[in-house]
């Protein structure tokens, strides 16, 4: 049994696009989907329509991660979120949302542990099983705990946008990646892994391949997203041109520059200092 894992998509439909083109040509049996389909990207709508078409030829295992958690939480209770680097880009994602996506998101868990015949033990989720946010990335301690967590010989997460592979005594770490973010210091590369299963175990593979950065860009200007995520979108349009991330090094320097102040509320000025230095 071959499966696709794909992670932190971030509304990127181009990427989406040329990871749906490989996978035509190198056919799997099943999809699971790590979380983090939308925001930071323009057209949402476009990336959403494409995975719902997925969903409905494919035979798939989607979680969710803690951007669709946002979304959700802000329809619970408006958060406020406001033209602004800090919340911008959250504000036009949900403007650009159907009752449909909501509904979507709040179906999908935080960790599934699909009953598949023919495949070892495996958890997947976003960050770490109990933590939707929890960066194996930023804090490569967790991962003991992480596998204990998971109760499976295999765990496959995301959230990073890093891949990686780590294996220890108590079982196998997986990361394929941001499809639509990456971060591997090249850029213009969409990320994912195929593993190929037994009842004992996978094997991995890491693809990365190229897409459509330009044609994607250009939605950049013609979609109006700048104008709500000032500063942040800048970071993230370098980010998807050079492989480094600059959405987090900027949201390091701001709050640093800020005192230790909350993004929401972190004034332009401070945003615009860290755009200076970072050359966003």
């Amino acid at each position: 049994m071959k499966i696709a894992v794909i992670s932190d998509i971030h509304g990127n439909y181009k990427a989406y696009e040329a990871c749906m083109e490989y996978l035509d040509k190198h056919p799997v049996d099943r999809i699971f989907f790590l979380g983090d389909y939308i925001t930071d990207g323009p057209y949402p709508e476009k990336l959403l329509a494409m995975f719902y078409d997925t969903l409905k030829n494919q035979q798939c295992c989607c979680i969710r991660g803690n951007r669709e958690e946002y979304i959700l939480e802000n329809e619970k209770k408006n958060k406020g979120w406001k033209p602004s680097s800090g919340t911008g880009t959250l504000l036009y994602t949900a403007e650009h949302l159907k009752n449909e996506d909501i509904t979507f998101f709040s179906q999908c868990k935080n960790v599934y542990r699909p009953e598949i015949v023919g495949i070892p033990g495996t958890t997947i989720c976003h960050g770490i099983p109990e933590d939707v946010r929890g960066n194996l990335g930023e804090c490569p301690q967790l991962l003991e705990e992480a596998l204990k967590q998971a109760g499976t010989p295999y765990l496959f997460g995301g959230h990073s946008h890093k891949q990686e592979i780590r294996r220890t005594q108590k079982g196998t770490y997986l990361n394929p990646g941001s499809l639509g973010l990456a971060i591997d210091g090249v850029g213009r590369r969409a990320q994912f892994a195929i593993v190929h299963a037994d009842k004992k175990e996978y094997r991995e593979e890491l693809i990365s391949i190229p897409y459509d950065v330009e044609g994607f860009l250009k939605e950049f200007e013609e979609s109006g997203i700048e104008e709500y995520g000032k500063v942040q979108v800048r970071s993230v349009k370098k980010t998807l041109l050079t492989g480094v991330n600059f959405f987090y090094e900027c949201i390091k320097l701001v709050v640093k520059l800020s005192g230790g102040m909350s993004t929401d509320k972190i004034p332009e000025n401070i945003w615009e200092e860290a755009a200076g230095r970072l050359e966003l």
